[in-house]
């Protein structure tokens, strides 16, 4: 993912992502896609087009729980 930093720093400069420091929010996403990677890799559970959108909402998650809009207490 070599352009996440800078989009993440762009989310965070216009007002996207809450102001944290961006390798917070990097390593945040960088886990969660390689944590549900390591997961299918080991033992497949959702075959199919249902496993790709699965993973679609898995990374929205992770992206909206980042933006401002999405309080960081909760």
């Amino acid at each position: 993912m070599p352009g996440a930093p800078r989009a993440v720093r762009t989310g965070i400069r216009e007002g996207i992502f809450h102001d944290v420091p961006a390798n917070r929010i990097g390593a945040s996403l960088c886990t969660g896609v390689h944590g549900w990677i390591a997961i299918e890799m080991h033992r497949p559970v959702l075959p199919g087009e249902d496993a790709d959108a699965a993973y679609d909402r898995h990374v929205h998650a992770l992206l909206r729980a980042w933006c401002t809009s999405t309080p960081l207490d909760a």
